[in-house]
């Protein structure tokens, strides 16, 4: 599994990239490899515009302390890198940056900073093929703007039994 971190909180990456190893499957399933912890304006540059060589399957977007607009680092993850699957960490509970996450693809936002733990569930959902959406987008617009699977909820499939909600 090729994995891409975008965030400057180098914490979060470190501890995600711990949880991911300990969950890997065991087995002949390709090991979990990082492409690159980069900050999120990497996808601004040029460098961005030749990566990967590889197909990222999960990659995680943290926009919540990032320098450069939140929509424009969402519209080049999915131009420049287009993970299979990926999660967005938002600065704050921004409706149409969260539509706009969804209709490029991501399989989740989550209102930064968070925490770690929670980050980790909602990229263990994501992961899984799952989504999670904060609840306010589902109350934001016209009905049939999001599949009601992808509305906030418990991750308990993922996590186990009386794991909390994520919006």
């Amino acid at each position: 599994m090729t994995i891409l971190l975008l965030a400057h909180n180098r914490l979060l990456c470190q501890t995600l990239m711990r949880r991911l190893r300990a969950v890997a499957p065991a087995g002949p399933v390709a090991p979990i490899a990082p492409v690159a912890r980069q900050e999120p304006e990497w996808l601004l540059g040029a460098a961005a515009a030749r990566h990967p060589e590889v197909k990222v399957d999960f990659a995680l977007l943290d926009c919540s302390d990032a320098r450069a607009d939140p929509a424009v680092l969402l519209r080049a993850l999915q131009a420049r890198v287009a993970p299979a699957r990926w999660l967005v960490l938002l600065p704050a509970p921004d409706v149409a940056l969260m539509r706009l996450a969804l209709a490029l693809g991501a399989g989740g936002c989550i209102v930064g900073p968070a925490p770690i733990e929670r980050v980790c569930r909602a990229s263990d959902l994501v992961r899984a093929g799952g989504q999670c959406f904060p609840r306010a987008l589902r109350g934001a617009g016209a009905a049939g703007t999001m599949p009601p699977h992808a509305c906030a909820g418990t991750i308990s499939s993922v996590c186990g039994r009386g794991a909390p909600p994520l919006g």
